[in-house]
């Protein structure tokens, strides 16, 4: 619930002239179907809709909306920015909590975190409200702390970004009590000039908080930050046996050892890629700081199932596939492929084969990453063979001419029709691809 303070004071800061009367707001949203008597609309223009064009019939039903054209309609405000007017609303109501706001943004692995972390907090009988779907960005976050509860103990956010600054501008209404980076690869950095550019955009969590940071000091730059700032509230992890106030390490017959404030505890892991280990370490280092013992936290893996497209296996048949193909980076395809071609699985006995798309979002970085890549997979020996497809492998044709490791498909169609009939299969690459149309062409289940 929103009360009418809160919003004539974001009114007033966004430059609108108009009040609204002593009343309780309900839900926020931007989605004119999910609006409801009560509720603030507040309209965007999009590529196809502009919002606009619902204020009317919503305001008349008792939706009172907030846009950035003029229109002379009872129940409407007009702001200068819609986007300021959401970020300033959801800072009064950040500044009204009694949560402790957590937030993590990185290259990759930034959901299964968030989601290890909610899971974590919830074990140890927290109540806990976050990022939902992909609403991680400038009007999703927003959202996320305007519709929380106000008594919930935790809530967890997750921030994405593509450019500089925007990171700083989530922290700015989030005020967040603590911070993580999972980690800092290439993802978007066709945005920038070079990985050291796209580091400084994602250290700006650290760079506009004030709270507690869980800091990855296997990651170099994450490391050089934190000892740059040494008067900053940090627990360490470290996932690669460096000293830390977290360790986390895989130990034989799939279970992982962690050692926390000098005492080690076991306990089994699922068959998970190894990665999963990471994503475990850094919610971990989020969480422990609250709840104090790492041992409740082990449960965070009873009846797990990996989000969708992101490491689930999927039967077509004869052909077990791993199902990771939600996005794709230089750094998360390569560490899909090591893991695929390490780990014994249903239908290797049929023969290893790597299924790829393209990678998006690398600008000016893209034959480079691409080129790098096929090199790669070329000296895979326990590979079978590798299909690829998208635009970006479409420009390296001369690394494909009879070759008869790795083969480049125009169409789905043409390159299902090539798949081995069994065999245990890796489906990687960013969202364009639409590489789950596999499934559907088959009828996996």
């Amino acid at each position: 619930m929103l009360a009418h303070t809160m919003v004539n004071a974001a009114l007033a800061r966004c430059g609108a002239t108009t009040r609204v009367d002593a009343a309780l707001f309900g839900a926020v949203t931007i989605d004119s179907r999910t609006a409801r008597r009560g509720d603030i609309f507040c309209a965007f223009k999009g590529e196809k809709v502009d919002g606009h064009s619902f204020v009317a019939a919503l305001a008349a039903q008792g939706v009172f909306c907030v846009g950035s054209d003029p229109l002379s309609i009872a129940g409407y405000a007009q702001v200068a920015d819609v986007v300021e007017f959401l970020a300033v609303l959801a800072r009064l109501r950040r500044d009204a909590q009694n949560s402790q706001v957590i937030a993590l943004t990185g290259s990759s692995g930034k959901t299964t975190t968030r989601e290890f972390t909610a899971r974590m907090l919830t074990l140890c009988g927290k109540s806990v409200y976050g990022t939902s779907g992909n609403l991680n960005n400038h009007l999703g976050l927003p959202l996320t702390l305007l519709n929380a509860p106000l008594d919930c103990d935790h809530i967890v956010l997750e921030m994405g970004m593509n450019h500089a600054g925007e990171i700083a501008h989530l922290c700015a209404a989030a005020d967040p009590d603590a911070v993580l980076i999972t980690n800092i690869g290439f993802a978007h950095i066709g945005n920038f000039n070079s990985r050291d550019e796209l580091a400084q955009a994602k250290l700006e969590i650290f760079d506009h908080s004030r709270g507690r940071i869980a800091a990855d000091i296997d990651d170099p730059y994450i490391a050089r930050w934190i000892a740059a700032h040494p008067g900053r509230a940090a627990t360490t992890y470290s996932t690669m046996g460096k000293e830390a106030d977290l360790t986390v390490r895989p130990l034989a017959e799939g279970r992982i050892a962690v050692r926390w404030q000098g005492h080690e505890y076991t306990a089994q892991m699922p068959d998970l890629p190894d990665y999963m280990v990471q994503n475990f370490a850094a919610a971990a280092a989020l969480v422990l700081p609250y709840v104090g013992s790492p041992e409740p936290l082990f449960a965070v893996f009873e009846g797990l199932k990996l989000p969708k497209y992101r490491g689930e296996e999927v039967i077509m048949g004869e052909r077990f596939i791993v199902a990771d193909c939600y996005n794709a980076n230089p750094d998360s395809i390569l560490r899909s492929i090591d893991n695929f071609v390490k780990k014994e699985g249903p239908g290797v006995e049929g023969g290893r084969y790597l299924v790829l798309g393209d990678m998006a979002e690398l600008g000016r970085f893209a034959e480079k990453f691409h080129r790098e890549l096929v090199k790669y997979i070329k000296t895979l020996t326990v590979v079978n063979k590798s299909f690829l497809i998208g635009e970006e492998f479409e420009k390296l044709g001369d690394e494909f001419i009879d070759d008869e490791q790795v083969a480049f498909f125009g169409s789905m169609d043409d390159l299902l029709a090539a798949l081995p009939s069994r065999g245990r299969f890796l489906l990687k690459g960013s969202r364009r691809n639409r590489l789950e149309l596999l499934f559907d062409r088959t009828g996996g289940h």
